[in-house]
Formats: C-alpha cells, structure tokens, sequence
C-alpha cells in the first residue's frame, strides 16, 4: 500500500485538528496486532471527501461536520479531515460548496487520493417577522471518474430540527457509494442535540479553521455549558486551549472529553488516546499507538506520518528517518515525511540533511500549489542554513515564510517565523534587529491570544539581553517567562525558562539560587522523559559545581551530559558541553585531555559555522597555550575569539578574551600590546554583570598594572576587595586565583617570606581541592622548601 498526498499544508492536517469528525477526546484502546506481511496488507478502502455546504455561515458547517461523523463510523470508508479539504479546496481556488469542473475534479482525487466527493447547498426559505426561516438542504455525490454527479438527498426543516432531519441524509451518502447501510449499534459521534448548543459548536470549528483560537474558546465555552456531557463539545475546546498555548486548560479539556467519550468508532479512540499520551509527554506509548493505526488502516497516511513524529518527540530521531526511508520504499510520495525527516537530521545534527529534505518539502509545496506547506518548509530550511552557516539565505527562507503566512491569514505562523528570523538575527550579531523582529512576532501573538509563542518571544527578548550583557534585566524577563510557562501549565517551556533563568543566576554569580532551579528542571526534565533538556540542565549543573570549585562533581556533570548529548546526536550541545569539559580538566591539571576536549570542540562548531562557538573554543585553546606557555599561540587564539565577540557585540566574552590576550602578550614581551589589551579588557569588564568574567578581569588587571607602574599597594588592596567578593559567592576558583596573584605580589617586590608562605599555602589548599594546575603553578614559583 501506497500512501499518496493528502494534505496541502503541513499544520493543517494534524490530527489534533480533526475535530470535526472526531475530536479530541481520550479513550483508551487494546494494544496494536503485530504487523502483517506485506502480502497481507488490506485492500485500500473507498475514500471520500466533503466537500462543504454553502449560503448559510454556521448551519452548512453544522451540516458538513454531521454528515462527516456518519461517514465516519464506517471503518470501511477512509474519510478525509474536513481541515485538509478546505487547504486543498484553498490551494486550487475551489469553492467549497461548488460542483467541481472536470479539472478540478481531477486534481481533488490527486491532492486527497478519494473516489467519491459530497458537496452541497444550504440555503435559508421563507421566514417573516419573528418566525425564522426554513432550512433547505441538498446532498449531491460524483463517484470520480465515473458517474456525473447526482443529487442523493434533500430535505427542508426549521433551524431547531435540522439535525433530526439530517438523521437519514448520511445513510442516503453511503448508499451512493455503495456502503452497507450503518447498523443500530455501530460506533457513531453524535453532534450536540441541543440546536444552540451544535451551532455554537459549529461556529467554533470555523473559527479554529480560520485561525482564531481566542474567538474559537469564548464560543466553545458557551457550548460546553449548554451541552457539558458532550464529549466533541469538550474536544474542540481542547483544541482551542491548545492553539492559544495553555496546556493545562487544553489537558484538563480532554480529560473531560475521554471521562465522555464511550461510543466512538476504533480508529477515533485510538487516535484520540494517541493524542492525550502525547499531551501526557509519553510519545513512546504514542508512537506505537500511531504504528498500530498505521497497520489497522495502511491507507490513511496521516497515521504513518504521526507514528514518525512522535517518535522524534520521543528523541528517536534515527529510528524515525528509518521510518521515513521504509514508507519511501513502499511507495510513500508525501511531502510531510520530507517536513518530519528534516526535523530529525537536524535533532541530529545533520544540517546538510535537513536542509535537502526541507527543500524537497517546499519545491513539492510549489509543484502543488501549496503555499501552507511551503511556508513550514521555508521555516524548516532556514533553521537548517542556520545551523550551516549559510545566515542570509536563512533569513531570506524566513522572511518568505512569513509573506506566505500572511496571505494564508495565519497569524500563528507568522509570529513562529518572526520569531524564528530574530533567532538568526541575533546569531548574525545584528543585535537591533533581532529586538524588532521579536518585538514584533510578540505583537503578532499577542493579538490573537497565542501564549505558548508569545511567550516564546518574550522568552527569546530575554536571551538577547542577556547576550547584551544586561543580566538584570534579562533575569526579571526570564522570570516573567518562567511565570507565564507554569500558568499555561506548559511544562516542557518551563523546564526551558528554570534552566534560562538558572543559567542567568549563574552567570551572575549567585551559585545557590542558580543550583535550585536547575535542580527543578532537571526532576522536570526527567518526569516528562525530555532528554535534550536535562541534558541543559545536568550540563549548567555542571558549570555551577565549576563555578563553586568542585572540579570532580563538574567534570562527573558534564560527562553525564556528554552521554546524553551523543546519544540525541546533538552536535552543537556536544560542543558546548566538550567546552566545559576542557575547562574542568585544564583547572584540573590536565592538559592534554584539555587540549583533546577543546580542539574537537573546534572541529564541531567549525564544521556548524557556528561563529560564536568557535571564538569560544579558540578562547578555550588559548587558555591552555597560555597554561603551556605557548604565548604566541594563545595570543593568535584570543584575538580570534574577541575579533568575533567584537563584530556580535559580546562584551562580556570580548572581555575575557582581550585579558587573556593582554597575559599572552606580556608573556610573548609585547608590553605596550599588552597593555592597550589590558585596557580594553578593563574597560569592558567595568559595567559587567557576569560576576566571574568580572572578577578574573579584575584580577589580571590590578595585576598587570602593578607590574607596569610598581604600585603594589594599590593593587594588593583591589585584588583582596576582589577576593572578598569571591568568597562571598561561592567561586572557589577564582578566590584561589586572586590568593595566588597576592602572593606572587608580595614575592615579586621584595617581601619574599611573606610571598613564599603563602604561595605554599596556596599550593596546599589549590592541591586539596582538585585545581592541580594552580597547585602546580604556585609550587614552582615558591621554590623548594628552606632548611
């Protein structure tokens, strides 16, 4: 079997979106049947596609989606959603309710693979006064390629007994095609009896088709109070909640909705079981839910296409490109398999992949007319030229995306593609620019009640200012985030935000503050089995231990880390974590593990054209040419790095950079060049928040200035107000960094008992705590033990 083209557009085929015929209510189902050869696959079903109704807004959807619900007890009948016949009525410029030319005819049995379409007309008759009019129903049925179209069914009724009078108009569709007429007891989703009730449901499936959640909740609440043992009632508010980004109010939804949902045909309640797992963060259980329904109904292609995504949402990105590469092999001709394997080559670190199978996406989305899935392929390449360096053909691919988006009357995507573009933006150093953009995608989703992605821009705002150096600032933004992620009840956005707003604590040098949020992301992390975030948290855990002195704990981190990472196959956090990895072991004394950690961290980001991870690797190699003594080396490795930092406007990395520089280059005997990169350093590191790039510049310029001007008091007085503050928070290292630089004061100009005493103190207490390279370093320089 087969699977062909169902969808125009990506989004809108989702199973979550199919309210209509089968909400998004949870049942639970038996376990799947074990696969069946080949050989044995099923028949494909007859296929069948609704068209809509026409005249009267709200009452010919209430129509359609009734009509649907019949034809879709019968497991023998594959109908298609009605989400993705309007996306591929849009593509082809077809009116819903209009009788198809020939042509157009032909091209629907090619986009959605069906052998019958329903269309017809709704129209209002009579009424005066206070009396409403009549309701005039026509069902037409055109077996494609066979039969002209003819009329199947007709009937008149008051708005308040249309649904009784469409009780036989699905049984009359069925007959057409030639179905088995439904028995009394086959599985059946009944829209709401109560008349207001079913229009309010209606309008509200309207709403979320055109992209107004906000609209689409407020109606459906009023339905759900009208009719609250309705399980679709609850389902559609579900998806409501869903699009505006509040899980929590989407979850307690479905609950409700499976605690109803009793008589739906097999292939919705295991759909809908699917889904709530999902929801529930067990894509696991998901995916052989989906692999089940893939089996049972072989000629449904949105069951093949959702087993492979939820087995990316599992982190099983190698298993699901093998998925892919089967469906392929049996036939598979689906641009959406292209859209899930460009997602998981690039959850894998294969740019170059993802990049190809999103062009292949967008270049079918062009063949088909498709602007929906062009524009979610746009967004998939960018982030794979991103991630390949390739920045302005990303920004380029975004900013198409959102042009498309916006003729499609999607606000959603065009805040996800804003947000997205200010993502490269600021990857590209355009720092201005970045802000705008994610002010503006924050603008988007805030005017249509989208909380999951305005809440992402506010989060991505927060990001930049902490790249700015406005850690404050960036810290009260992430914890607005982090309160807004907590009352949408998103728990993987707000694993997310701990570990954002730890990082920042962190960076600020508050150790314990830092340490107990990411101690809750990471028990988040773990209960909800979301690997590449735990590994964010285990690896600022780790830096924190870094941070506090305790070297084995930091390593013991990041090698966890390190594990995690290889097995998602992420490359970038491979690197950053092999960074951190460097720096425990060069403190540690260990250099040429050091040395092996940096250079294939190097490799990694070069080969990403990742700019700014490569200065930080090469700032990571100088700091061990400088521990070697390879001054000219670190030298060249440092301007590398504060060279990059300098044009994306790092200030705080451009500063430790330009110290280490200014060392190397008093060490090479370039004093004048040393001093100019002591003052830049200095200069920069004077307004720095981040506590540790502030105390290590500090150290290394009183420092330097006392070797240069001879002003030992001075600057013994700075570095003790430097070490106090060190101790205070918590930075082991960088106490023992400005204990040793006083002593080796003391002993450079003329108070060499005192100087010698306590360098060997130093040495003693460097030793204990694991900083071998500081231990050694202070040995040497206070000379063998005197007799």
């Amino acid at each position: 079997m087969s699977l062909s083209l169902v969808a125009a557009d990506g989004s809108t085929t989702h199973p979550r979106r199919r309210v209509a015929a089968l909400a998004l209510c949870l049942s639970a189902c038996a376990p799947a049947p074990a696969l069946p050869a080949r050989s044995a696959a099923p028949p494909p079903r007859p296929s069948v596609a609704v068209l809509g109704f026409a005249e009267v807004p709200g009452l010919a959807t209430l129509v359609a989606e009734s009509l649907r619900a019949d034809l879709a007890g019968d497991e023998g009948l594959r109908v298609v959603p009605a989400d993705t016949v309007a996306a591929v009525s849009r593509d082809i410029g077809l009116a819903t309710a209009a009788a198809p030319e020939p042509a157009g005819a032909e091209e629907l049995r090619r986009r959605l693979a069906v052998t019958a379409v329903v269309w017809g007309v709704v129209r209002a008759s009579g009424g005066s006064g206070a009396e409403p009019p009549n309701i005039k129903v026509g069902l037409r049925v055109e077996l494609l390629g066979a039969a002209p179209a003819r009329e199947v069914w007709s009937g008149e009724s008051s708005p308040d007994e249309l649904l009784n009078a469409l009780s036989t108009a699905g049984e009359a569709v069925l007959k057409a095609l030639d179905r088995p007429r439904p028995t009394p007891d086959r599985p059946h989703a009944e829209l709401p009896r109560l008349p207001e009730a079913a229009r309010l449901y209606a309008t509200g499936l309207e709403l979320l088709r055109a992209h107004e959640p906000r609209r689409a909740q407020q109606v459906l609440q009023r339905a759900a109070l009208l009719t609250p043992e309705h399980p679709l009632v609850h389902a559609a508010l579900a998806e409501a909640w869903e699009q505006l980004g509040f899980d929590r109010r989407a979850g307690e939804e479905a609950e409700r909705a499976h605690q109803l949902a009793g008589g739906l045909p097999r292939e919705d309640r295991m759909l809908l079981e699917a889904l709530w797992r999902r929801r529930r963060h067990d894509s696991a259980r998901a995916t052989l839910i989906y692999q089940g329904l893939q089996r049972l109904f072989p000629d449904q292609p949105e069951h093949a296409l959702e087993a492979v995504r939820a087995q990316i949402a599992a982190g099983q990105r190698r298993p699901a490109i093998l998925a892919i590469e089967q469906l392929r092999a049996a036939g598979a001709n689906d641009p959406r398999l292209d859209l899930a394997e460009a997602e998981a080559a690039h959850g894998l670190g294969d740019y170059a992949r993802a990049e190809t199978a999103a062009a292949r996406a967008e270049a079918a989305g062009r063949a088909r007319n498709a602007p929906g899935l062009v524009a979610r392929a746009l967004v998939q390449r960018a982030l794979a030229l991103r991630d390949l360096g390739r920045l302005p053909a990303a920004l380029q691919a975004t900013e198409e995306a959102r042009v498309l988006f916006e003729r499609a009357g999607d606000p959603g995507g065009v805040a996800q593609s804003l947000n997205w573009r200010g993502t490269i933006e600021r990857r590209f150093g355009r720092l201005a620019e970045a802000r705008a953009t994610y002010e503006a995608a924050l603008a988007v989703a805030d005017a249509i009640g989208d909380e999951r992605r305005a809440t992402l821009a506010r989060n991505q705002l927060a990001v930049l200012l902490r790249q700015q150096g406005q850690l404050g600032a960036a810290r009260r933004r992430h914890e607005e985030v982090l309160a807004a992620y907590r009352k949408i009840g998103d728990v993987e956005g707000t694993t997310i935000a701990l570990s954002s707003a730890g990082w920042v604590r962190r960076l600020q040098g508050d150790l314990e503050p830092a340490r107990a949020l990411m101690t809750e992301a990471l028990t988040l992390s773990r209960q909800i089995g979301h690997r590449l975030s735990e590994a964010i948290a285990l690896n600022t855990l780790a830096w924190v231990a870094f941070d506090a002195g305790d070297l084995a704990a930091a390593r013991r981190g990041f090698e966890q880390t390190l594990e995690i990472n290889r097995a998602l196959a992420s490359e970038r956090s491979i690197a950053f974590t092999l960074v951190g990895l460097a720096q425990a072991a060069l403190h540690a004394g260990d250099l040429a593990a050091a040395r092996r950690f940096a250079e294939e961290s190097l490799r990694l980001r070069e080969r990403l054209g990742e700019e700014g991870g490569v200065a930080e690797s090469h700032l990571s190699l100088a700091e061990i040419e400088l521990e070697e003594g390879h001054f000219v080396a670190a030298e060249a490795a440092a301007s590398r790095a504060a060279d990059t930092w300098r044009r994306q406007g790092e200030r705080d990395a451009m500063a430790w950079a330009e110290a280490v520089r200014a060392l190397a280059l008093l060490g090479a005997g370039r004093e004048a060049d040393a001093e100019a990169a002591r003052a830049r350093a200095a200069s920069l590191a004077a307004s720095s928040e981040q506590a540790r790039v502030r105390l290590r510049v500090g150290l290394t310029d009183a420092w330097m200035q006392a070797t240069t001007t001879g002003r030992v008091g001075a600057a013994l007085e700075r570095i003790e107000g430097l070490r106090r503050e060190a101790a205070r928070r918590g930075l082991r290292g960088v106490l023992l960094e400005a204990r040793w630089l006083a002593a080796r004061l003391e002993l450079r100009f003329g108070r060499e008992r005192s100087g010698r005493g306590l360098l060997v103190a130093v040495a003693r207490d460097a030793r204990a705590a694991g900083f071998l390279a500081l231990a050694r370093r202070a040995e040497h320089e206070a000379g063998p033990e005197q007799p």
